[in-house]
């Protein structure tokens, strides 16, 4: 039973790992389409961080949601295709929350022009000499090819998913303090 278990563990591993590299393959391609639809992105990402909230919890993460938007502002976005790309950089928050009691944050403010939306957490943090790579595909640190798992695969994507919406990302981190990555969406 134990390796049958296992046996399980490892198919679901490999066939998530399949689903990334075909929708990377796809993104890179230009090869899926998007649904564009004008959206209020504060009601958007609190769904978000609604959703995500009860897992969060159950893994002893605080997940907190913060609108500085000044106003109703409205975005482009592909509702499903952005749901991916918040999902990967909760996921990679989760996967390094340390030991320490994790807090992510999920923060809205804006430019002239641009919603930022911000993903900061309080985990283990990314070492400066990689953060310039960890956008690249199959890119993980030695410690996340030990002990996380995954396919190398996830902020690939949602570098990908985020710039086919004409956004922006990028990240900032301290180790032993926590990362915090930005998406800038245009403003309609």
């Amino acid at each position: 039973e134990k390796y049958l278990r296992t046996v399980v563990s490892k198919a679901d591993q490999v066939d998530k790992m399949i689903d990334d590299l075909v929708l990377y393959s796809k993104l890179d391609l230009n090869q899926i389409p998007f649904s564009f639809e004008p959206i209020d992105p504060e009601s958007y990402f609190r769904d978000c961080a609604d959703e995500n909230e009860p897992e969060m919890a159950s893994a002893g993460i605080k997940l907190t949601f913060t609108n500085s938007l000044s106003d109703n502002r409205v975005v482009m976005m592909d509702r499903e295709k952005m749901k991916r790309a918040v999902q990967n950089i909760l996921d990679n928050a989760r996967k390094y929350s340390g030991e320490n009691e994790c807090i992510i944050q999920m923060i809205l403010r804006e430019t002239n022009d641009r919603v930022i939306v911000e993903i900061a957490d309080n985990g283990t943090g990314i070492p400066r000499e990689v953060l310039p790579l960890i956008f690249d595909r199959f890119y993980r640190t030695d410690a996340a090819r030990n002990t996380a798992g995954g396919s190398g695969l996830g902020l690939a994507i949602t570098r990908e998913i985020v710039e086919a919406h004409g956004g922006q990302i990028w990240v900032t981190s301290k180790e032993g303090e926590g990362t915090q990555f930005m998406i800038s969406l245009q403003k309609v």
